[in-house]
């Protein structure tokens, strides 16, 4: 999610629409310091943008978009804004509501900038290329996926493509691929993309104190991504996932590396062609939500299988917490 640049047009209030755009403040702010006193703008002061829920409410409730907050400075791993110290008066009657589109699509570049698409040679014409599968960004140059997402040659991604929805920043070239008991893989990037795009991966205590937890990937129709989704679900215990049929050779999926969770009970449109939102096949991340708004990383799908179904039934996550994954991510 890029934020450089970013300006601000000042709210529309009751009755009266401006149309004074500020650019991002002069004088950089560090994190903490009180942002300036700007018409129409709430009061607030320069912190991450990934540590300000306040944010997150202006946008819901119509008063700010996300191309009306105010950049205030450059932190060591994401850009600052102007938050608001308090949340919108929700009483107050604004001009333009922002619909449920919009708001999503706003939520999820400002929550998932870690999250990518891979790009692939199209195995059937072999002249032109397709996207496929999720990866996460853990440094500059280098991003997780599933193992499932990599095989053959032609079967092998070849490019990065950070952003779930246009406009996406610049593809990059993988470089090299590391295999992990063939559930994760470590993708290397000959270049990489801004430290502020980088995922932060979750502690014991944000899966103990969450709000909640959700898979976020790509949608999938004839093997291609289609839209990004965010889907909520549930960790059960460990034997609730025995019944899981593993499709792929796998090794070491136990309950101190792996998780099982179990998808909400929303049906999807069985339309014949449509997209469907696979938490396996997408290789679709888990995402803990904390108390304060903001996201961290918690596992990927393990994949079990490669096939592209939505279901309800448990499936297993492979644990960015798990001692095994832990020490292959660290050897990185």
């Amino acid at each position: 999610m890029a934020w450089m640049g970013l300006g601000c047009w000042l709210m529309a209030m009751v009755m009266t629409v401006a149309a004074v755009q500020y650019p991002r403040l002069s004088q950089l702010l560090t994190e903490g310091e009180a942002c300036p006193s700007l018409p129409g703008y709430p009061d607030s002061s320069c912190l991450g943008i990934k540590n300000c829920p306040n944010v997150d409410l202006y946008i819901s409730s119509g008063r700010l978009t996300l191309n009306e907050v105010v950049q205030c400075g450059i932190g060591a791993y994401m850009e600052l804004v102007c938050c608001p110290k308090q949340p919108p008066n929700m009483q107050t009657t604004f001009v333009r509501p922002l619909s449920h589109t919009e708001y999503m699509s706003e939520r999820g570049r400002r929550l998932y900038p870690h999250v990518a698409s891979l790009r692939y040679l199209n195995p059937v014409t072999l002249d032109s290329q397709i996207f496929r599968c999720t990866a996460f960004l853990l440094k500059e140059n280098l991003a997780l996926s599933s193992a499932a997402c990599v095989g053959s040659v032609i079967a092998d991604p070849n490019h990065v493509q950070l952003g779930i929805e246009e406009p996406f920043k610049d593809i990059q070239e993988i470089n090299n691929i590391t295999h992990h008991n063939n559930d994760l893989v470590l993708i290397r990037m000959r270049n990489g993309y801004g430290r502020e795009f980088i995922a932060e991966i979750c502690s014991q205590a944000d899966v103990d104190n969450r709000l909640k937890l959700v898979a976020v990937g790509f949608s999938q129709k004839n093997e291609e991504n289609c839209q990004w989704f965010e889907k909520e679900v549930t960790i059960f215990t460990f034997h609730s996932c025995d019944r899981v049929s593993i499709n792929r050779p796998l090794s070491g999926i136990d309950a101190n590396n792996h998780l099982c969770v179990t998808p909400g009970m929303e049906r999807q449109s069985s339309t014949p062609g449509a997209c469907v939102d696979c938490l396996r096949g997408s290789a679709s991340g888990l995402h803990a939500i904390r108390r304060d708004g903001s996201v961290c990383l918690l596992g990927i799908a393990t994949p079990t299988s490669k096939s592209c179904t939505s279901s309800t039934h448990p499936l297993y996550y492979t644990s960015l917490l798990g001692p095994s994954n832990r020490r292959f991510l660290n050897r990185s």
